[in-house]
């Protein structure tokens, strides 16, 4: 038997890390707000995707399951504009596109929808660089979104990577707090549009292209 090839993979966060998608989440939580209100949940909604994660579990076990699909149609209308006003990090698309001349696997780990990640990789030429997406759109699955790290075990054996092998870049706490439940390598990405609340990444860029540094 042909023994199995272990490849190296990067898996990246998205808004915030490769594009800012530039969403009015104001605007999006107040009217998530509206509509929980309206079925007897009063929330905050922050941090937004985890809370209305709880929020759409609790009203799910009343409603069914079509509470997801209405919450998600909401989510989807923001992400859409914000999509249409996307800025994309410099460097972006030459890095992942240097990655896989380098024989990594390129996967994406957002708690922003597939509709919107695949927008966008198609709209900047790049959704051909990009191995797997695992979006908030598997909590139809029954799979918990960031900062869970569902996405990057699913990755890692659907693309047949150790984690020794596997590397983690995002923009925010959750995305470390995921990575290091897994035990694979966090290089935090600090722009203008950060919060930079991370606890102990193991790097940090301010260049996208760094990254090629780090990883080769």
């Amino acid at each position: 038997m042909e023994k199995r090839k272990d490849m190296k993979l990067i898996i990246f966060d998205f808004d915030g890390t490769l594009v800012y998608l530039n969403i009015d989440y104001n605007g999006m939580r107040e009217s998530l707000k509206d509509y929980f209100r309206k079925h007897g949940i009063n929330s905050e909604f922050r941090p937004l995707i985890p809370s209305v994660n709880r929020a759409v579990l609790q009203l799910e076990k009343k409603l069914g399951k079509s509470v997801i699909d209405e919450v998600f149609d909401i989510i989807d209308e923001f992400e859409k504009e914000g999509t249409d006003k996307c800025v994309v990090f410099p460097n972006a698309k030459e890095v992942l596109q240097k990655l896989k001349e380098m024989g990594f696997k390129v996967g994406i780990f957002s708690n922003n929808g597939e509709k919107c990640i695949y927008s966008v990789l198609e709209k900047i030429g790049a959704k051909d660089m990009v191995d797997m997406v695992f979006s908030r759109d598997k909590i139809k699955d029954g799979m918990n979104i960031k900062p869970a790290e569902d996405g990057i075990l699913k990755m890692m054996k659907k693309l047949k990577a150790k984690k020794e092998e596997a590397w983690m870049v995002g923009d925010r706490i959750y995305d470390e707090i995921a990575a290091k439940a897994v035990g694979i390598k966090f290089i935090a990405v600090k722009t203008k549009y950060s919060e930079c609340d991370f606890q102990n990444p193991d790097f940090v860029v301010t260049d996208l292209k760094e990254i090629l540094k780090i990883v080769k």
